[in-house]
């Protein structure tokens, strides 16, 4: 049913909404040259059990702040997205000083997506997330460079090249959020705003092992 009038023979268009590639894809069979809506789906790495974790619950507090409400989301090709991958990161690793130094009057007038950076006392690394993100992408048997290859040739079927672009657009996000988190990690400071001194943490056994 249409939304509209339309007179005969007038041309009709059809709306496919605002989606993700995969609904374009997977239902409709081509893929946009541009979605700003697409987003690649992601599972962020375990929390530690709450049976061995008694900061569990402020943890949960936290990332369901930051909009978690399960560990898998879907990510745009944007920095508050990225950002909202390596908070995560950042809480999953949050020991009991850094929990009270977050609650503290200094940093409430600070969104907690911003304030983290800034009252964790120890910098966190992202390698848990760097890790978790490569082996997606490793997990596919061509690179992104031939992949573009393969698009830059005329040799693909329609299909062939709509199935390449689709895997080239999740690759291109899943890089550029691994560009994020390594440039997050780079930038962490050796001073937080409140002036006290930052160490280098101690990777946990749970970090050691990933």
């Amino acid at each position: 049913l249409a939304d509209r009038e339309h007179t005969k023979e007038e041309q009709v268009f059809e709306c496919y909404g605002d989606n993700s590639n995969s609904i374009y894809f997977k239902y409709h069979g081509f893929v946009p040259d541009e979605n700003q809506y697409d987003c690649q789906d992601l599972t962020m790495p375990a929390l530690v059990p709450e049976s061995e974790d008694p900061y569990y619950q402020y943890r949960i507090q936290y990332l369901g702040q930051l909009g978690f409400r399960s560990p898998h989301v879907c990510l745009r090709n944007r920095d508050d997205h990225f950002l909202k991958a390596v908070n995560f990161i950042r809480v999953r690793s949050m020991t009991r000083d850094d929990f009270q130094e977050c609650a503290s009057q200094d940093y409430q007038s600070i969104p907690l997506s911003e304030r983290l950076a800034k009252c964790i006392l120890v910098p966190t690394s992202m390698s848990p997330l760097i890790a978790s993100v490569q082996a997606r992408l490793d997990a596919y048997p061509t690179s992104s460079a031939e992949d573009a290859k393969a698009l830059a040739t005329e040799d693909l079927t329609a299909i062939e090249r709509w199935s390449v672009m689709y895997v080239s657009k999740r690759k291109a996000i899943m890089e550029a959020l691994i560009d994020y988190a390594k440039a997050s990690d780079a930038s962490s400071s050796s001073t937080g705003s409140s002036g006290k001194k930052k160490k280098k943490r101690k990777p946990k056994s749970s970090e050691k092992s990933e």
